[in-house]
């Protein structure tokens, strides 16, 4: 049972590791707990440092930018990866969970919400 709604939602999203490196993903739909996103291998990598385990007392944090284009607004936070799947050889798919999100900004993502509920 999830506990927020998804609306698709397919577009580049910008991502950026702590290490400062910035990755390009795809993503697939969002919910107010966070976002799916796919990317290739060599993505998928730079996104997780080596040996990386999925532990949640160390969770890989990422800063995340969307464009919520359907409202004007860009949103910002910081996610978690909350798991990974291999689709194919070269594609990955991943969940990413907002971490933080400043009030601002779920208000932004409440009102696209809607507007795609009700576009849908």
């Amino acid at each position: 049972e999830r506990r927020h709604a998804r609306v698709s939602f397919q577009q580049d999203v910008r991502l950026e590791a702590a290490d400062g490196i910035e990755l390009l993903v795809r993503s697939e739909n969002i919910s107010l707990g966070g976002l799916a996103v796919s990317c290739d291998e060599v993505t998928a990598q730079a996104m997780m440092p080596k040996g990386y385990h999925l532990t949640p007392d160390e969770p890989v944090l990422l800063s995340v930018m969307v464009n919520l284009s359907s409202i004007d607004k860009i949103l910002s936070a910081t996610c978690s990866i909350l798991n990974v799947r291999r689709l194919s050889q070269d594609l990955f798919s991943m969940n990413l969970k907002f971490l933080t999100l400043e009030q601002q900004n779920l208000e932004f993502l409440e009102k696209f919400m809607q507007a795609q509920t009700f576009s849908a």
